[in-house]
């Protein structure tokens, strides 16, 4: 993202800062449709701030609080999968560099997941879910 100038403020790649919400994650400083419960239409603008469950928009001169947010099409803004937090000593099921989905527990020292006779680099690694053992 190129610096910018929106009102008075410069956004630069600096300030590229991110706010989870509901497991996605959003760029401050990115262009997002934005719309509040009372309102039946979505509204472009800069997304500023986040607290408490609402986002701060920058829509030209004005600055509001929303309730809902989502990508604008054709516009930058990515909206991700937010990632899970790791736990060592759990096991996760993923899929490894070479596409197999492999189960391993998580050593937080190493960031690796270990199994019976291979160790696979998380940054490697795909589709991250933790394994719960299931009581029948």
């Amino acid at each position: 993202m190129e610096d910018f100038k929106l009102g008075d403020e410069v956004y630069t790649q600096e300030m590229a800062d991110t706010v989870e919400h509901k497991g996605k994650v959003y760029q401050i400083g990115c262009f997002y449709e934005f719309k509040d419960e009372t309102s039946s239409y979505w509204e472009v603008g800069v997304l500023c701030d986040y607290e408490d469950g609402k986002f701060k928009s920058k829509c030209g001169n004005k600055n509001e609080w929303y309730d809902s947010i989502m990508r604008c099409t054709g516009i930058m803004g990515a909206v991700v999968d937010a990632p899970i937090a790791l736990e060592h000593g759990k096991a996760y099921q993923f899929t490894n560099i070479e596409d197999n989905t492999i189960h391993g527990i998580y050593d937080e020292d190493d960031n690796y997941f270990k199994g019976t006779c291979v160790e696979w680099c998380v940054s490697t690694c795909t589709n991250i879910k933790p394994l719960t053992v299931e009581v029948k």
